[in-house]
C-alpha cells in the first residue's frame, strides 16, 4: 500500500510541479510578446523619428554655418566691386580683415576669396598665392570655375539657386566672380 500512495503522491507532485512549470512558460511567452510588441512600436513610432530629426538638425546646422559664410562673402557688394576693379593692393589689408572677421564669427578653419580674373588666392593672413592652371594643387578650382559655367550654360538653375553658387557681377559691365570657402573649427 505505501508503494501506491507513494506513487500518488509522486504523481500528484508531478503533475502539479508540471501545471506550474507550464502554467509559468505560458505567462513568460505572453509577457515576452507584449514587450517586444511595445518595444518594436515605441522605436518604430518615436525614438527612430526622433534620432533621425536630431541627425538632420545636426547635419543641417554644419552644412548651413559654411553655406551662409560662403554666402555672405560671395554676396557682399564691397568685395565684388574690389575685384571687378582689379584688387587695389592697398584696399586688401581691409579686405584681410573681413575675412579674418568672417572666420572667427563662424569658427573657421579659414575664410578666402579667390578672383578668377586675377586668381588671386586671399584669405584671412592676405595673399596667400597666385593659383595656376598648371598646379596640379590649384586644380581643386578650376574644375569648380568649370562646372560652375557647365551649369549655367545648361541653365537648369533657380534665382535662389544661383546665389548660393557665389557668383555676381559687379556695377561694371565686365563680369567677377568671387568664390568663398571655409571650414568649421
Amino acid at each position: 500500500m505505501q508503494f501506491w500512495r507513494r506513487s500518488i503522491q509522486w504523481q500528484l507532485i508531478l503533475s502539479m510541479g508540471t501545471a506550474l512549470l507550464v502554467s509559468v512558460l505560458i505567462v513568460v511567452g505572453i509577457y515576452t510578446l507584449v514587450v517586444n510588441r511595445l518595444a518594436q512600436s515605441y522605436l518604430v513610432e518615436q525614438a527612430l523619428p526622433s534620432s533621425i530629426e536630431a541627425m538632420r538638425n545636426d547635419i543641417e546646422r554644419i552644412l548651413v554655418q559654411p553655406l551662409t559664410a560662403a554666402k555672405d562673402i560671395a554676396s557682399n557688394s564691397m568685395v565684388r566691386d574690389w575685384l571687378a576693379g582689379g584688387e587695389n593692393s592697398a584696399q586688401a589689408p581691409g579686405f584681410v580683415s573681413y575675412l579674418e572677421g568672417i572666420r572667427a564669427e563662424h569658427k573657421a578653419f579659414t575664410a578666402l576669396i579667390v578672383g578668377t580674373g586675377s586668381s588671386h588666392y586671399y584669405t584671412e593672413k592676405g595673399l596667400d598665392r597666385t593659383l595656376s592652371r598648371a598646379n596640379p594643387k590649384d586644380a581643386w578650382f578650376y574644375s569648380f570655375v568649370a562646372a560652375i559655367r557647365r551649369a549655367r550654360s545648361i541653365s537648369t538653375m533657380t534665382p535662389r539657386q544661383e546665389s548660393w553658387r557665389c557668383s555676381s557681377t559687379s556695377r561694371s559691365s565686365r563680369p567677377v566672380k568671387s568664390w568663398a570657402l571655409q571650414g568649421l573649427a
